[in-house]
């Protein structure tokens, strides 16, 4: 079984040197989204191999 993605590292700003807003609107997320929204998740390294995208029912 694969480690769900918010349980590995992943880096797309720091706290303490930029404001929560540049982080959020910042070029690395912005282009995850793009890619995940376009159904491109083969060129995130994160989600290449990522069996969790098609799963439907979480449990908790």
């Amino acid at each position: 079984m694969q480690t769900p993605h918010f349980l590995q590292k992943l880096v797309y700003g720091d706290a303490t040197a930029d404001s929560l807003d540049d982080i959020w609107r910042g070029e690395s997320i912005r282009r995850m989204r793009s890619l995940m929204k376009e159904g491109r998740n083969s060129e995130l390294a994160l989600c290449r191999n990522c069996s969790f995208l098609y799963v439907n029912d979480w449990t908790i």
